[in-house]
């Protein structure tokens, strides 16, 4: 990736250093993984099992099952803060410092660190483990974090699918379809801020 990119700095933190501005693009995306199998059951006419059946024929004959499943890493987070009096030629994409030894993520499962209506202070980044940055100074958090990213997702979708015969060349289809099977919330960026500053939505999702 670019020094000067959309990604939170339009221009250089720090002109006489450019290269300070590498890192990962904010679409970085190490891990993705798609899984879709797809199922004719050997119920009925033609197939393994009661294939002598009317009645299992008509109950379980002729179904397909099929799913896509997907997991996919979250995107790195570019961190701003508040104040940006560390840049140079221009008034915004100044970096806050990363406090050592402090975790860059808030402790908890998933849905702990997600922001709703039963625990709307709930983050998913931590605001200790950022500082803002002295007057005249730059803050050595890179461009974005690749320690810190948004939400992993997780989704699967299947759909049940039945052919019904009606005589001669004619049939019918039943479809079903399942989507999100295990209800899992899909998040894919904040929805609060990534400028840090004391007291406000940072971090939240």
């Amino acid at each position: 990736s670019r020094p000067a990119s959309t990604a939170g700095d339009p221009l250089p933190t720090a002109s006489y250093d450019p290269k300070a501005g590498w890192a990962a693009g904010i679409l970085d995306v190490p891990n993705r993984s798609l899984l879709a199998p797809m199922v004719e059951l050997p119920f009925g006419k033609g197939k393994a099992f009661l294939g002598n059946s009317g009645v299992a024929d008509a109950i379980l004959g002729g179904w397909t099952i099929a799913s896509i499943t997907t997991w996919q890493s979250g995107f790195p987070i570019n961190v701003q803060q508040s104040n940006p009096n560390s840049i140079l030629g221009g008034s915004t994409g100044a970096r806050p410092n990363i406090t050592p030894g402090v975790d860059l993520a808030t402790s908890g499962d998933y849905a702990a660190r997600l922001s709703t209506a039963d625990h709307p202070a709930a983050t998913w980044i931590n605001p200790a483990a950022f500082s803002l940055v002295a007057f005249g100074n730059f803050g050595n958090a890179p461009r974005t974090i690749t320690d810190l990213r948004t939400p992993t997702q997780f989704n699967t979708d299947v759909n049940f699918q039945k052919n019904v015969r009606l005589g001669g060349s004619k049939q019918a289809q039943i479809k079903i379809e399942v989507l999100n099977l295990f209800n899992r919330p899909t998040v894919r960026a904040l929805s609060g801020s990534n400028t840090f500053a004391p007291g406000n939505s940072f971090g939240t999702t």
